[in-house]
């Protein structure tokens, strides 16, 4: 034999590789894996952190009706959402999993929608490298599993965007392809807010697009479409919106995270804002970490692409709702930051795909250089996901120590809180717990300790930073009590305490 051939593949070897890489295995490999992460999510079955719980106490003892009122702990979701999750709750009773269920529902379906939307755009290479972003994205799979609205944004972003598609860039205007976007434009305010900026975006761009072809008939349609969508957001601000998004004090606390665009900037720090949105996007909202800078390149190439090849409305679907959304938080109108915007990423993952067909085309007679881009592009995100799946994604796990207090305490040990008293409520109403106390987090806690009537407490503490946390062991110290024993989980931790 050879030695060569060793070394050298075969050439029915390489055409078997080359019929499995343009078959249908490595979209359906990617999309289980998509769907294996999220599910591996679901099984760990993280406790309820503080966000999560402050919005789950409110379905402890309201009717469908009160949940339609202002809700409690400062908490605000669209409708449709609070509406399934109480049917889900009512039938199925309520536990982490069916609190969660909406969220994982729709994060299973992002994957196989997305591949939809990016097979009719991207090219072989940009369709596998953007759906392995989608099934990698530590993000879009946390809040799969976040008793939280944003996953739901982000799957309805692309169905927006979907459902508009053949009517906008193919001019089909059958009953069969407006039935869809009629029937989103009246759902979607109510299941996700962010859908307002996608559909302006969309909408926009296709109208320009009719009045530019002369398609006045599609201009119709489409206009009849705008005005449903903005009939059924204001219906939705005006009944409800507008009354459960007044929270006291909540337009401070953005202000002082930075969420709000400073229009115009007048300072060094103003300008730091706009690049920092920028380049930390694809890190701190897509969930793909290292590679953020790359993909920020990638998106931007992509962008070029598309523009070049005159595909103004998908360009504008994609970067669009992201843009408004900026210019709604100028106004103070919506929060730039974090996971209020991951409606976005599925656009920006577009985008990136969009950057990889770009470079394959370049790079036809040298396809080392793409694969050695694609492999730095994805190790930092598949690297995170992958270490996370193994060990489970935990943020602040109460449960354990409160089941640890259910085990040994006595009835009349009070269990005193600081910063985890809606998971505390939550779980309450599950386990035998005993009196709690509540406090603030203020200069108070050593005198409130000292007035505690019982030689023996808990101190249970979580969703603190650690000035507070130090604060408040120093408190303990001061106030006469002697830690006996702590026991300490992600995010969380609980004292034993005598004196």
């Amino acid at each position: 034999m050879d030695p060569s051939d060793a070394r050298n593949p075969s050439p029915n070897a390489m055409s078997a590789w080359r019929r499995f890489c343009h078959g249908p295995w490595p979209i359906v490999l990617l999309i289980a894996a998509a769907t294996l992460l999220r599910l591996r999510d679901t099984l760990h079955n993280r406790s309820l952190w503080l966000d999560e719980a402050s919005l789950a106490c409110n379905f402890l003892d309201r009717s469908l009706a009160q949940l339609l009122e202002p809700l409690a702990f400062n908490q605000a979701a669209p409708p449709a959402f609070l509406l399934g999750t109480k049917w889900v709750v009512d039938s199925f009773g309520i536990h982490e999993w069916t609190l969660r269920l909406i969220p994982l529902g729709a994060g299973l379906l992002i994957a196989p929608l997305f591949y939809v939307l990016a097979s009719r755009y991207l090219g072989r290479a940009g369709t596998l490298f953007s759906l392995a972003l989608v099934a990698s994205s530590s993000a879009l799979i946390f809040y799969s599993n976040e008793f939280k609205p944003y996953g739901c944004d982000a799957l309805v972003s692309i169905a927006i965007i979907l459902s508009l598609q053949r009517l906008v860039e193919t001019g089909a205007n059958t009953w069969r392809g407006l039935l869809i976007p009629a029937l989103l434009a009246i759902i979607s305010p109510w299941l996700s807010f962010p859908s307002v900026f996608v559909f302006a975006a969309t909408l926009t761009a296709g109208g320009f697009r009719a009045i530019a072809a002369k398609n006045s008939q599609g201009f119709f349609v489409l206009a009849v479409i705008a005005a449903t969508a903005a009939g059924s957001c204001a219906l939705c601000y005006l009944s409800f919106a507008r009354r459960n998004y007044a929270i006291p004090g909540m337009v401070d606390y953005w202000l002082a995270h930075g969420a709000f665009m400073p229009v115009p900037p007048r300072s060094a720090a103003d300008l730091t804002w706009y690049t920092s949105q920028v380049f930390g996007f694809f890190e701190d909202v897509g969930g793909l970490h290292s590679s953020r800078n790359l993909m920020l390149a990638l998106a931007v190439i992509g962008m070029l692409r598309f523009v070049r090849q005159r595909l103004w409305w998908i360009t504008a679907s994609c970067a669009g709702p992201l843009l408004l959304a900026a210019l709604a938080s100028g106004l103070h109108a919506y929060p730039f930051q974090g996971r209020l915007l991951l409606f976005s990423v599925p656009g920006a993952v577009l985008l990136c795909g969009a950057g990889i067909d770009a470079i394959h085309e370049a790079t036809r007679t040298h396809r080392y250089v793409l694969g050695v881009l694609v492999a730095v592009a994805l190790f930092s995100p598949v690297a995170y996901t992958v270490r996370t799946a193994i060990r489970g994604t935990e943020v602040e796990e109460v449960r354990p120590l409160l089941e640890q207090i259910t085990r040994t305490t006595k009835p009349d040990v009070p269990v005193v809180v600081l910063g985890a008293e809606t998971p505390y409520r939550y779980y309450a109403a599950k386990l035998p717990l005993p009196v709690a106390v509540f406090l603030p987090h203020d200069d108070t806690l050593a005198s409130r300790l000292q007035r505690l009537p019982a030689r023996a407490a808990w101190l249970l503490m979580s969703h603190l930073d650690d000035a507070t946390e130090r604060a408040a062991r120093a408190a303990v110290a001061d106030a006469g009590w002697k830690t006996i024993r702590e026991h300490r989980r992600t995010g969380a931790f609980l004292l034993e305490l005598s004196r």
